[in-house]
């Protein structure tokens, strides 16, 4: 195959770039990169875990994403060490647990969580397969 293609960026839209950008600071450590703002636009980057993530202010009559699956991008995925720990700590700052924690199969433990905007986040525990 000649397309060889690396990660460059995930591209968010939010009503408030500044708080979506504290959110995902604030809980998983992602660290803002730059603010830019050229009249009505704002762009907020983070890094998150070595992935840049650009949060634009959404246009005025941008829809939400309905809850549940949806075809196309459906929810960003992070590892974690202890899944019940972070669930705890997530739920005490504030962040809504959509569902979980459920074992998908031996090995594998999984919850997601609701950021800014209607962004899913699935949490994922890799265990050994007993």
């Amino acid at each position: 195959m000649a397309i060889k293609p690396k990660w460059d960026h995930i591209h968010l839209r939010s009503d408030d770039p500044d708080a979506a950008a504290g959110f995902y600071e604030t809980h998983f450590g992602a660290i803002r990169v730059s603010r830019v703002e050229n009249g009505d636009q704002l762009r907020v980057t983070v890094d998150l875990v070595g992935l840049p993530i650009f949060i634009d202010r959404a246009a005025e009559g941008a829809v939400t994403r309905p809850e549940g699956p949806v075809r196309g991008m459906d929810h960003l995925a992070l590892t974690v060490d202890k899944l019940e720990d972070a669930l705890s700590e997530l739920s005490g700052s504030g962040v809504e647990i959509i569902s979980g924690p459920t074992t998908v199969r031996p090995g594998l433990l999984i919850a997601f969580v609701r950021a800014p905007d209607g962004v899913r986040i699935e949490l994922l525990e890799r265990g050994e397969v007993r």
